[in-house]
């Protein structure tokens, strides 16, 4: 499976401990094929911001990471535009996509280019384009979680998507009954 994660909003450095670091590191240790876009933004040794030369290299992790410039035709920087980003998604073809910044998760979600897990708190809730359909799991118990898709978004990858999720999470909520009731036959 290629995974490619999408870190353009902030700074990427290598080695260091954040999101995009041990999420890429341990998607390659699974056996993933993972590819890191990122800025050529980055930290030096004395923790300085920088920019690196380096565009296209296998970091010590196993990560494929390659490093877009900016297109700096925008005065008051509000909005950061990578001309090679679609194109370099294109090449690769990803089965997964992950975005390392929530707001440009549901950016995607509202323009109906992706499908996103996210808190059914979020501000979507508000946006009539959007649907968003809680889902109930063990894993996440005491946490609010939604699947959120363009209402316009007739990908039949969603209802395959959340038919294989409702029954994951039916297998948790049996297996978790099932514990439970041995634990209440031993002390019982």
């Amino acid at each position: 499976m290629t995974i490619v994660h999408i870190c353009l909003t902030g700074v990427y450095t290598e080695g260091w401990t954040y999101q995009e670091n041990l999420l890429s590191k341990y998607h390659s240790k699974m056996g993933h094929d993972v590819v890191l876009i990122a800025s050529t933004l980055t930290y030096d040794n004395s923790g300085r911001k920088c920019t690196t030369s380096k565009s296209a290299y296998k970091n010590q992790d196993g990560v494929f990471v390659i490093r877009l410039k900016e297109k700096k035709d925008n005065p008051d920087r509000k909005f950061r535009r990578f001309p090679k980003l679609y194109d370099t998604l294109t090449n690769i073809n990803p089965d997964i996509l992950f975005v390392h910044k929530m707001e440009d998760v549901l950016l995607w979600v509202q323009t109906g280019n992706a499908v996103a897990i996210t808190s059914n708190r979020t501000i979507e809730k508000q946006n009539a384009h959007v649907v968003l359909r809680e889902i109930q799991m063990e894993e996440a118990r005491g946490h609010d979680v939604a699947m959120a898709w363009h209402k316009s978004n007739y990908n039949p990858a969603i209802a395959l998507f959340m038919e294989m999720l409702e029954q994951h999470c039916r297998r948790q909520d049996s297996s978790a009954a099932a514990g439970s009731n041995e634990k209440e036959q031993e002390f019982g």
